[in-house]
């Protein structure tokens, strides 16, 4: 089978490479690369300057409570990201949602 050199195989389709819906998800996975190496950046500064702080249970309290609220955010990105971080595959179907990652 031959491609358009304006096309690529992506999966199980062809995907326009000029097209906006190509665009768009480029950006959204740039901006999220962006992010997380800005958040990978402030987490080894806070390392190198913590000290070797000691991980508390008051820390542990207070990051699950955080992660308990941003993730109740209805239209936040927080959501999918969490679970993209943590999931290998989320599958959705009528009446129930089955996430499969690995267990460690």
């Amino acid at each position: 089978m031959s491609t358009k050199p304006a096309e690529a195989h992506i999966g199980v389709g062809i995907v326009d490479l000029g097209g906006p819906a190509f665009r768009d998800r480029i950006d959204g996975l740039k901006a999220i690369c962006d992010q997380t190496k800005a958040e990978a950046e402030r987490a080894q500064a806070m390392l190198q300057n913590s000290g070797s702080q000691t991980v508390t249970p008051q820390m542990l309290r207070k990051f699950s409570d955080t992660a308990r609220q941003r993730i109740r955010l209805e239209g936040s990105a927080y959501r999918r990201d969490h679970i993209r971080a943590l999931a290998q595959r989320v599958d959705v179907a009528e009446g129930e949602i089955g996430i499969m990652g690995s267990k460690s």
